[in-house]
């Protein structure tokens, strides 16, 4: 790819806004979340985030505090519309738990929406289940730049200002071309990836 064409040539997805859609139109290290579950008897779970290399792995990490040993924990997770799977959690004597994810093998779509939750089962039978988290399974191999206009956000790594320029202008055209066709009221963000090589989707 030639990045000082004044018109990118490069492969592209184009995505809204994963709350509430993913829409595919042609187509960091972590937005996980730092919530802490409502204590019920007397069980607490905190610290829940999530660590992830797209691609490669996703670790679910949380510390659960309880007042009696713990039987069992697990970790549900699921992408819209997708599967739910259940895997068992690892607690550590500390209180920290977690469980990873190998992504290489059991891929998960990208730029999509996870959301997960957590189970916890005392030795008396004593359980809870968390509230929901969420975060976005966002491709993060690379060193997005991020150029914004109104509604539209184009996200590449390989080109300057310049290219990031072009490509925003080609998004425009290309909207504008879509709402000549189909009037529609953009009320989320629309999101524009550029790939320079194929072999980086």
């Amino acid at each position: 790819m030639n990045i000082s064409s004044t018109k990118p040539s490069a492969l592209v997805r184009v995505l809204r806004n994963p709350r509430p859609i993913l829409v595919l139109l042609g187509l960091m290290i972590l937005f996980g979340s730092a919530r802490q579950a409502r204590a019920q008897s007397g069980i607490e779970i905190t610290d829940v985030r999530v660590e992830y290399r797209s691609g490669e792995q996703i670790n679910f990490l949380a510390r659960i505090r309880s007042p009696l040993p713990i039987q069992s924990a697990a970790v549900t997770f699921r992408e819209p519309d997708g599967l739910v799977q259940t895997r068992p959690l690892t607690v550590n004597p500390d209180g920290s738990a977690g469980y990873r994810y190998d992504a290489s093998l059991n891929a998960l779509a990208p730029f999509t929406p996870i959301v997960y939750w957590f189970n916890v089962t005392l030795t008396d039978g004593t359980g809870i289940e968390s509230e929901t988290y969420d975060f976005n399974y966002d491709d993060n191999r690379f060193p997005w730049q991020v150029n914004e206009d109104g509604m539209l956000r184009v996200h590449w790594y390989d080109g300057d200002s310049a290219f990031g320029d072009a490509v925003m202008d080609v998004g425009k055209s290309g909207l504008q071309s879509v709402y000549a066709l189909i009037p529609i009221d953009v009320t989320t963000p629309i999101d524009i990836w550029v790939y320079s090589d194929a072999a980086d989707l």
